[in-house]
């Protein structure tokens, strides 16, 4: 799946099973949830791939808004992400 952020308002594509995401730690927390929740709407076991450039310096928070997407990565998790959000 190739898009913008526009994918997030609600776009379904069934049989997309792999989604990739440039300079993630460009966007928040709610729009990377948003996003990931775009792939494996089906069946398929699916997986997004959140990148950055190798030699940046992430911000602190950067760092954890990419830390709490790992760790809330199971299905319906979208609660505790938007209680992460508010931290």
């Amino acid at each position: 799946l190739v898009c913008t952020t526009i994918i997030e308002t609600g776009i379904d594509i069934p049989n997309v099973n792999t989604l990739i995401i440039e300079d993630a730690d460009k966007l928040g927390l709610a729009q990377l949830h948003q996003i990931r929740g775009r792939v494996g709407r089906s069946s398929r076991r699916a997986s997004a791939y959140l990148t950055f450039k190798r030699d940046k310096v992430l911000t602190e928070i950067a760092e954890k808004r990419l830390t709490a997407i790992r760790e809330f990565a199971e299905f319906n998790s979208g609660f505790r992400i938007a209680m992460r959000d508010l931290e």
